[in-house]
């Protein structure tokens, strides 16, 4: 009997050491392409690399961006590979499916300046719960660098050594094991934050929404990407380059300018591996680049009158081509001969010297 497609993902997923999260885009990800299998009448255990190609088409077809496609990709290809290990298809349709790269340049988030940073700290107006909520969320952001979600998670009880220390847990973690450091403006928001708003138990989430609609939930990343957003504008910053993450990239920015270590970076932003602490430094190093100017340094280059290379200056401090000296003869228009200087002999040449008619070996000349 052939195995339904539930009970391949759930094989599948049985398998993964995988998060709740993760779980569930996995299988959003495998339910659509078993239902595209469905509707073309394909059978799941005789699927070819030309109907996983003909699905990658159709999916690149509807826009998404290329983290999209790489995920599908990437998903489809550790499904069949589990399930063609597990022997539950002959042979590995996806051996040969072309994943594209991941385009970091497509997605990556611009930093903000010192300036602007300063600025979005003064925004939440720390007078209603919700603006004393916003100031601690934004100063943990900026100041620790650390990511949405792993705000989302925080609990009351994660906050030790007298508000000095929160433990998180990190993208990708299943536990949370890891401390970061918090300065006193960051501990006095959060302490500030929580005395008004009362009624606290350890298990509580640290940051709620304060909403009608959402009143004492935990307060979700889709909520704190949109205030932070309506923040942005505030200031004036109203580009989809700079969202929520660019603080995250501030940190590091502002950091990796004031002398930090990359291994600093590194553990600070909580990385698994310095190629993707690399990507900072790579926009640094763009931005340096862009800084210089280099355009206009040419243009200096080549505009200016002592470096062209084909004039001279004569005595009277006139720019003279030595082409476009010319006389007029009779009404008609010559260019002016060339004068070759005469060469003056060398001293001590025997070809040279006459006496007499004679050279100074005596012969005629």
């Amino acid at each position: 009997m052939q195995p339904s497609p539930t009970q391949f993902i759930d094989s599948f997923l049985s398998s993964r050491p995988i998060n709740k999260a993760s779980r569930r885009t996995y299988w959003y990800c495998l339910r659509h392409w078993y239902i595209y299998c469905q509707r073309q009448g394909l059978s799941i255990t005789d699927i070819v690399p030309v109907d996983l190609q003909s699905y990658m088409e159709l999916q690149q077809s509807k826009n998404l961006s290329d983290l999209s496609l790489y995920n599908t990709a990437t998903i489809l290809k550790m499904h069949y590979r589990y399930l063609h290990d597990a022997g539950m298809i002959e042979t590995n349709p996806v051996l040969n499916l072309k994943v594209k790269k991941r385009s970091y340049s497509s997605f990556r988030k611009r930093p903000l300046s010192a300036t602007q940073a300063a600025q979005l700290l003064q925004q939440p107006q720390a007078v209603k719960l919700y603006g004393k909520r916003d100031k601690a969320l934004l100063s943990l952001l900026i100041f620790n660098g650390i990511r949405l979600i792993e705000a989302h998670r925080l609990n009351i009880e994660d906050i030790q050594e007298a508000g000095e220390v929160l433990r998180i847990q990190r993208k990708g973690h299943s536990t949370k094991d890891d401390l970061i450091k918090l300065n006193p403006n960051t501990t006095e928001a959060i302490h500030d934050y929580l005395l008004h708003r009362g009624c606290l138990a350890d298990n509580q989430p640290l940051f709620m929404a304060h909403d009608p609609a959402n009143k004492q939930k935990r307060l979700h990343t889709t909520g704190m990407s949109i205030l932070i957003k309506n923040y942005l504008r505030r200031i004036g910053v109203d580009n989809k380059m700079i969202t929520a993450h660019s603080l995250r990239h501030t940190a590091a920015h502002l950091l990796l300018l004031n002398g930090a270590s990359q291994q600093d970076i590194q553990t600070y932003l909580g990385h698994s591996s310095f190629a993707i602490t690399a990507h900072y430094l790579k926009y640094m190093e763009a931005e340096r680049v862009l800084n210089l100017n280099l355009a206009q340094k040419l243009q200096n280059i080549i505009t200016s009158k002592n470096n062209h290379p084909i004039c001279y200056i004569n005595t009277q401090q006139e720019e003279i081509s030595p082409f476009a000296a010319s006389f007029e003869v009779n009404g008609q228009h010559h260019a002016e001969p060339k004068k070759h200087p005469q060469k003056r002999p060398k001293q001590g040449s025997q070809r040279d010297t006459q006496v007499g008619g004679k050279n100074s070996k005596g012969m005629k000349l």
